[in-house]
């Protein structure tokens, strides 16, 4: 739903972690969970050895609501609800992106989180074309559409983030098709469920 609003598309992001220099997650355990999990602990992990062939080590910013995986190899890591990580995001990509951004959620950001999000963007400022900004997958279609955007100012498509057609043959939105199931049992129109 996030590359649809991006995009106007469903498109697949696939990450470099290998050629970024910065990460931002924003909520997302890329770590822990996920289908590319185990590609993307090779590739971020490969770049936190000091003798890395791929020279300085990478850096992580990470806002997340819930400790995981990915938190425990932050640098730099900021403890927030769930419900704000939009309002923080938004924030993030004005830094970046400015006045592209017509309008965002209500309400500011605590002392902690703006200096968080201040560190954070410059560091992906000096680090275009090698930063990548993520979006968790529990989280609002904004937040994945504002990282996408993030990435697209920055530079990042293509270098550190690529898109592609997705795997799944007709990708479908899973609440949306939830909902319409229960609505179709409702109304008698479902005979059996298996």
């Amino acid at each position: 739903a996030g590359a649809r609003l991006a995009f106007g598309e469903i498109v697949q992001p696939l990450y470099a972690f290998d050629r970024a220099d910065v990460v931002v997650s924003l909520d997302a355990d890329f770590l822990g969970s996920g289908p590319a999990n185990l590609r993307a602990t090779r590739q971020f992990t490969g770049r936190r050895q000091p003798s890395s062939a791929a020279g300085a080590m990478n850096r992580l910013y990470l806002l997340e609501s819930t400790p995981s995986i990915t938190g425990t190899m932050a640098d730099h890591r900021q403890r927030i609800p769930s419900r704000s990580i939009e309002r923080a995001a938004f924030t993030l990509a004005r830094r970046l992106a400015g006045s592209r951004l017509e309008s965002s959620p209500d309400g500011s950001e605590s002392d902690d989180v703006d200096r968080f999000l201040e560190l954070a963007a410059g560091d992906l400022v000096q680090h275009r074309g090698s930063s990548l900004v993520l979006a968790g997958d529990a989280q609002s279609p904004s937040v994945p559409a504002l990282a996408h955007l993030m990435n697209a100012s920055l530079g990042n498509a293509g270098r550190t983030v690529h898109y592609v057609e997705p795997v799944e043959a007709e990708p479908v939105d899973e609440m949306r098709s939830l909902r319409d199931l229960v609505a179709d049992m409702n109304r008698g129109v479902v005979d059996v469920l298996v």
